[in-house]
């Protein structure tokens, strides 16, 4: 990056991005115009960099092309891997969706062994394949938020006014923890006006 002054030029080397990305970075900030996005590797470098300079509006669109554009079975466990170290609830989603549906493909591709070593990664796929056979949710919050999709979540945070970025469990929280506390004052604001009521 370079820094022009009236009489001086800087030059800040950036190491972590290339400056084509760090220009998409600095036009999403300044003009909140997505970047036109044509090859996976491009979304992959633009999502990693939004979420080190905080951009969570470029980050989500970048996740989104991934989902949409280029998420298949050869790359899944891959795109897998990526969404669980950038916290990517939805293009995690997404893939583990795509593996209940095609595991057999996703399995053999080269990345898969890098999901074998993780334990975490292993138990979150048994966990979600177990609930799609009973499929998840119930009558009580705590089901009825597990039960909606991390889009589902998302716009309802969205509504709330609250952040959405973050993994699955964090977007679950949030909401869970608004509702809880909206119900608290709720009660409150409730009692009290009933106390005022009484003769």
């Amino acid at each position: 990056m370079v820094m022009e002054s009236s009489d001086t030029t800087i030059t800040v080397p950036i190491h972590s991005t290339r400056k084509e990305i760090f220009k998409s970075v600095l036009d999403f900030i300044y003009t909140v115009r997505e970047p036109e996005i044509r090859e996976e590797g491009i979304a992959i470098e633009i999502l990693v960099a939004a979420d080190f300079y905080g951009c969570v509006g470029l980050k989500l669109f970048a996740e989104s092309v991934l989902v949409d554009r280029f998420l298949k079975a050869e790359n899944a466990a891959r795109l897998l891997i990526l969404a669980n170290s950038q916290s990517c609830a939805l293009l995690k989603e997404a893939a583990i969706d795509l593996y209940i549906r095609e595991g057999d493909i996703v399995e053999r591709t080269p990345d898969w062994p890098r999901v074998e070593e993780s334990a975490k990664l292993l138990m979150e796929l048994l966990r979600v394949a177990r609930l799609e056979k009973k499929k998840p949710g119930g009558d009580d919050l705590k089901g009825k938020i597990q039960g909606m999709t991390v889009a589902g979540l998302r716009q309802n945070l969205h509504r709330l006014d609250r952040r959405v970025d973050g993994s699955r469990e964090i977007l679950e929280r949030r909401l869970e923890t608004f509702i809880n506390d909206d119900y608290i004052r709720w009660a409150k604001n409730s009692k009290s006006n009933r106390q005022r009521q009484l003769p």
